[in-house]
């Protein structure tokens, strides 16, 4: 099993004047089997930060509950009127898995008023 510390490692990114962008990397198996740990890493970014970017490294298996958290940790940030984005390209493995789950050519989600969904566009 990865340590938390494999799985999502902090960088920071240019800053502003007040400290508020920071730049995480996501890491490893994003699977059930480590998704406490990554949830505990994407809330604590977002509770310290306005602006949060991930940008994606070594990634190996993914699975829905990472797809799954991503989506409830950008409807949280977007509630909050806090930015949650992500740099660079995605990993094959999301990519397969988001045709195979059919989030490409998603609309967003039906409470979903302003168009503020991670998945549009992406795939």
């Amino acid at each position: 099993m990865e340590s938390e510390q494999d799985i999502i490692s902090q960088q920071q990114q240019e800053m502003n004047d007040s400290g508020d962008a920071v730049e995480h990397e996501l890491s490893g198996d994003l699977t059930l089997v480590n998704i406490a740990e990554v949830k505990t890493k994407i809330a604590s970014a977002l509770a310290a930060s306005d602006s949060v970017t991930f940008r994606f490294g070594e990634v190996g298996s993914v699975d829905l509950s990472f797809v799954q958290l991503l989506c409830s940790a950008y409807r949280t940030a977007h509630d909050q009127e806090k930015s949650l984005s992500f740099s660079g390209e995605w990993p094959t493995a999301f990519s397969e898995l988001a045709e195979a789950s059919g989030l490409t050519g998603h609309v967003g989600c039906s409470t979903d008023c302003s168009l503020a969904c991670l998945w549009l566009n992406k795939f």
